[in-house]
């Protein structure tokens, strides 16, 4: 359930997801996440996303708006940035 996952994204003091992951070699926080609905055989996920706390809701986002399996970098920040919805972003 994705709404369980956002709690520890949101959290400033997880350094394991989301709002307070570890930077990379350049200093800059990129997270990935992904999701899938089995019965529907559908699947969603970002990757070396910048910029928003809740990936996971980026990912959920792929799998039931796009014909994408997994969105990157520029495209998954661009892709999260034009969401209806309340993405918290950092």
């Amino acid at each position: 359930m994705i709404a369980g996952v956002n709690i520890v994204e949101l959290d400033p003091l997880d350094d394991s997801v989301g709002y307070g992951g570890l930077p990379n070699a350049d200093g800059v926080v990129q997270l990935d996440s992904s999701c899938m609905h089995g019965p529907k055989k559908r699947a969603g996920a970002v990757a070396a996303l910048e910029g928003v706390r809740t990936p996971s809701l980026v990912a959920k986002a792929v799998l039931e708006n796009t014909d994408h399996h997994l969105l990157v970098g520029k495209g998954a920040q661009s892709f999260a940035r034009n969401l209806d919805l309340r993405l918290k972003t950092i």
